[in-house]
């Protein structure tokens, strides 16, 4: 939204134009001291945005992220899942948030007619997303920030799991920290892993992979909890080994379950009630994971 506040400002001055007298298809009555609150609160969210993505580093703030470090893929992950956060969170701030809904005409109009003003680029693709969908997810347009930052955490996610295999094929390469930040066990490991002990590190990686592929994702979307005592049961079942191949040597899009095996168990009731149950199999080791509900009994 900077830049737009910024390119919008000097566009004025060059047309002889004031942000006030400007009306209509996606502009708005807009003073220069009311963007410059809208911009100072943005940048604020920014600076904490940027502190919040170098607490998950470690760091006590962003100031104390060496530059290599700012650079990297996975401080760059986090700022902009805090960032997501941050901006669709306005924090009891009702003058910027009027200052908000003028600049993008938000109130009594279609969010999906609202002016794009932020790109954002996903993965490859640059994708336009709606301003009010990134920042403004407290007035109206909570599910499409969500998403956005459900996106960054996957993201991230995936990225770190793909380090970790890196790791295990590559000394050279840079340990991912712990998971779990109150693990003191992998804490531990990894300490003496980033001192070059051979086997605390393949332990470490090991360990840290079993990890990633049992914890539930933060930006998981599944159904993972029985509704009845149907489903109950034919979960127990699942997590014996029950059900069929559906799929091997799959290509799920998670580099967690590359090469396994997609599973399938039925049950349907004398009612003809239906629980469907997905999970993925290790061929190689047996293990199971990633179990959910396609179908719930009560559904």
């Amino acid at each position: 939204l900077l830049p737009h506040l910024e390119s919008e400002s000097l566009q004025n001055k060059n047309n002889g134009e004031s942000a006030d007298s400007r009306e209509g298809n996606g502009s708005s009555k807009i003073t220069e001291d009311q963007k410059g609150k809208l911009k100072e609160f943005i940048q604020g969210q920014d600076a904490r945005a940027k502190d919040e993505a170098a607490k998950k580093l470690g760091y006590k703030s962003y100031a104390d992220v060496p530059a290599d470090k700012l650079a990297s893929d996975e401080y760059q992950d986090n700022l902009r899942c805090e960032q997501g956060k941050l901006f669709a969170d306005f924090n009891g701030r009702s003058d910027i948030e009027a200052i908000y809904n003028e600049l993008t005409k938000k109130d009594g109009r279609d969010p999906a007619a609202l002016p794009a003003l932020i790109p954002v680029v996903v993965a490859a693709a640059p994708v336009v997303v709606d301003v009010g969908a990134t920042i403004l997810g407290a007035v109206g347009l909570v599910g499409v920030a969500d998403t956005t930052i459900k996106y960054f955490e996957r993201k991230k996610e995936e990225r770190r799991f793909t380090d970790i295999q890196a790791a295990q094929g590559d000394v050279s390469k840079t340990l991912p920290p712990p998971l779990d930040p109150n693990d003191s066990e992998g804490a531990e490991l990894y300490r003496r892993a980033e001192k070059g002990d051979a086997t605390a590190r393949a332990n470490y990686l090991n360990r840290e992979t079993e990890k990633a592929r049992t914890t539930i994702p933060a930006s998981d979307k599944w159904i993972r909890e029985p509704k009845s005592l149907q489903d109950e049961m034919a979960l127990k079942a699942a997590k014996s080994g029950a059900g069929v191949q559906i799929m091997k040597e799959i290509d799920l899009g998670d580099p967690r379950f590359q090469g396994m095996q997609k599973m399938e168990y039925k049950v349907k009731s004398a009612e003809g009630k239906d629980t469907v149950i997905h999970y993925i199999r290790d061929p190689k080791t047996g293990n199971l994971y990633d179990f959910k509900f396609k179908k719930n009994s009560v559904d």
